[in-house]
């Protein structure tokens, strides 16, 4: 099969409890898998074009300009960003697996934020943050906000996608998930779990999906 690369999530690793998960368990299934740091150049001036290209100099994406295409799997706005690249490159990508992805991503959090907060960050250029991943005070460009006004809220790939989302998530509504697939139903398949947005006790039935869905030894 195709090699898989796997995007993580805002603010996340390629240490996340999930992508460990499925490294470990796309090794043992003897399939190629990346998980990348999509942070290059800092989190501060992080964009959605840093992210994309991160990904396209993967070295699995680069494998794919060959001839060999890829799986894309992401989390959250790992997820949002494998929708969009495989609408911006489709010829590289053979399918993709989203978690809870994160589409309207910009404006969400816009909304959460609240005007006042908004226009804050938009006139001090930063926003105090703490990494998830690192646990870390840091702080945030609003050039995260104005680069994501560049793409769609929401990429439609043609390609075959694999859709997970937990009911009880707060960060990203399950309906906008719903919504997507119910956009492309014969290329889309939703599964919902009663987790939240990390998803994080719902590995194993996801695994058990992905196996079936590409087509792998159980």
């Amino acid at each position: 099969m195709s090699n898989v690369l796997y995007l993580h999530g805002f603010a996340s690793s390629p240490q996340s409890r999930k992508a460990v998960w499925f490294a470990d368990c796309f090794q043992k299934s003897g399939v190629a898998f990346q998980a990348p740091g999509l942070e290059h150049g800092g989190f501060a001036s992080l964009t959605i074009s840093s992210m994309l290209d991160a990904v396209h100099r993967a070295a699995a994406v680069r494998q794919a300009a060959a001839g060999n295409k890829v799986t894309l799997i992401g989390s959250s706005l790992g997820a949002y960003l494998a929708a969009l690249y495989a609408e911006l490159h489709p010829s590289a990508v053979d399918r993709l697996i989203l978690m809870a992805p994160a589409f309207g991503f910009a404006s969400r959090w816009l909304a959460q934020l609240g005007p006042d907060a908004a226009l804050a960050w938009k006139q001090s250029g930063a926003l105090p943050f703490t990494h998830y991943a690192t646990g870390e005070q840091t702080a945030i460009g609003y050039s995260l906000i104005g680069d994501a006004s560049r793409y769609p809220a929401e990429p439609q790939p043609a390609h075959p996608a694999l859709v997970f989302h937990g009911l009880h998530d707060t960060v990203v509504p399950p309906s906008a998930a719903r919504q997507w697939c119910a956009q492309s139903p014969a290329n889309r398949r939703l599964l919902l779990y009663g987790d939240g947005h990390d998803l994080n006790a719902s590995l194993q039935p996801m695994w058990d999906e992905t196996v079936r869905f590409l087509g792998l030894e159980p």
